[in-house]
């Protein structure tokens, strides 16, 4: 029978190259280490160790077990490392899905924060967009959510499933190219105007709820992209209009690459929500939600 004993042995001999330093290496002593591969020969039918000469070698039958057996030994050793994550508290792995709207670089910050207590979780950070966000916890792609656009939560749906706390309000501005013909337009633009030019939008990334658009007008052309930095892109170029996060474009408002324009339909400030689901609320988990209950600390994040 090969086992994770067997392969323990032969690693340790193979990397030792003698009995008595692989039982050093595994607190045994060397009689004891002997007497165990010699029960495992009996037991295989199998020779084990070529004991000639002054090193230990593994026979051509032990190599190829612990050839093929060597991803097995790296996924036990990891799942006994999984195993002591989880009995201390903290999570193996923590994946937070996070708003497109959030400023990377400010979420970067909190990552290194938390990266400085040293704990075992390893962190996953993903995009998400509006409802995507919402949708992600709901579907198990993540435990946790940074940036949770409030009123797109179906209160009734996820209610059972999923927590949250507020995070802060966010501040959009409408924007549009220098070279735009909106740009040129006395404010307020009304709505039947903006209508008439094409829109960029971040495509919702909900894959069960409902997807959501803010700030579009009837009838108007749409350019969808994948991100809050190919949309941004693409209001620079002028090959749309929209409202942006004020954290992503003021030094592209400072430097006259977009123009911010008042609007008939003003778009109060958004609020967001962080986000977890019901009974997975680890060490690390319920190290962020009591980080971003200070106002202070969830204003820094939204920027």
């Amino acid at each position: 029978m090969i086992d994770a004993e067997l392969l323990t042995v032969l690693d340790a001999i193979t990397r030792h190259g003698s009995l008595a330093q692989a039982a050093r290496s595994l607190d045994r002593v060397p009689s004891a280490l002997s007497y165990t591969v010699r029960q495992y020969e009996e037991r295989l039918d199998l020779l084990l160790i070529d004991r000639r000469g002054h090193r230990a070698k593994l026979t051509p039958a032990a190599q190829t077990i612990l050839e093929n057996a060597a991803p097995v030994l790296a996924q036990l050793g990891e799942i006994a490392q999984r195993a002591q994550t989880l009995a201390s508290g903290w999570e193996p792995e923590l994946r937070i899905a996070v708003d497109e709207a959030l400023c990377f670089e400010r979420v970067l910050t909190l990552i290194d924060r938390f990266y400085a207590l040293a704990m075992p979780t390893r962190i996953t950070l993903q995009p998400e967009v509006l409802s995507g966000t919402w949708d992600a916890l709901l579907e198990g792609r993540a435990t946790l959510a940074l940036g949770a656009v409030d009123g797109l939560e179906d209160a009734n749906l996820l209610g059972n499933t999923l927590k949250w706390q507020p995070l802060g309000d966010m501040q959009f501005v409408f924007c549009v190219a220098p070279h735009h013909p909106l740009a040129s337009e006395t404010a307020p633009i009304p709505d039947t105007l903006l209508a008439q030019h094409r829109s960029v939008a971040v495509a919702d990334t909900a894959r069960r709820l409902n997807r959501a658009s803010f700030g579009i007008q009837p009838r108007q052309d749409v350019l969808t992209v994948a991100s809050m930095q190919h949309k941004i892109a693409a209001q620079v170029r002028g090959s749309g209009v929209g409202w942006l996060p004020l954290n992503h474009v003021r030094d592209l408002l400072a430097s006259g690459q977009l123009l911010r324009k008042a609007v008939q339909s003003e778009r109060p400030p958004a609020r967001f929500s962080t986000a977890w689901r019901r009974g997975a609320e680890g060490n690390a988990v319920r190290w962020f939600r009591r980080l971003l209950a200070d106002p202070a600390e969830a204003a820094a994040l939204l920027g």
